[in-house]
């Protein structure tokens, strides 16, 4: 972006705006090309990501797991977590086959729209689905978008699922261990 069109959008003094670009572009989080006369991101941004990707202990545990459901069943295993109201891809497992799916890692995702997303949102407590909703437009991205807010009542998010006997056993890494080719044994049911 050319440095007016960042002072439009930040609503800032030109002089300020300058004076922090130059900072961001000194450290490498910006980059700045004097032919276009625009300012991009830097790739020191990458490096973060990846450190902040890589604090997340959930990722430790989760990747030996992802890595013998994705040889199990030859397909992308992606891992998300729920950060404030969205869902976040932190890492993924590529899948076996030439032609797989890819995740954009780090881009949010609301909790209402996609299955990663629903499986996040059946984990919070009623009131926090409650509240979730309350400060959510429920914004249809596909046809098969839940945008009706009955649809989500803090017990719906979990019946919804219950009422696919699939759904009814969570799965844990001692389950997914005693996996074999043919079957799965749930480590316990769930509500």
């Amino acid at each position: 972006m050319a440095l007016a069109e960042i002072v439009q959008v930040v609503r800032l003094p030109k002089t300020t705006v300058f004076r922090v670009l130059s900072s961001l572009v000194s450290r490498g989080l910006c980059e700045w090309d004097a032919q276009a006369g625009q300012y991009s991101l830097g790739f020191e941004l990458i490096r973060l990501a990846d450190i902040r990707r890589r604090q997340s202990r959930v990722r430790d545990i989760a990747i030996p797991v992802m890595r013998e459901i994705r040889d199990d069943v030859n397909e992308t295993v992606i891992l998300s977590i729920r950060s404030g109201d969205s869902r976040v891809h932190i890492d993924f497992v590529e899948g076996l086959h030439p032609m797989r799916r890819m995740a954009d890692l780090g881009v949010g995702a609301p909790l209402y729209a996609g299955a990663a997303s629903k499986v996040l949102l059946a984990g919070m407590e009623d009131d926090e689905i409650e509240g979730y909703l309350d400060r959510t437009a429920l914004t249809a991205f596909q046809e098969s978008t839940i945008t009706i807010r009955p649809c989500f009542g803090a017990r719906s998010a979990r019946s919804a699922s219950a009422a696919s006997p699939r759904a009814k056993v969570r799965f844990s890494p001692a389950a997914v261990r005693s996996r074999r080719r043919s079957r799965i044994i749930p480590a316990r049911p769930s509500l």
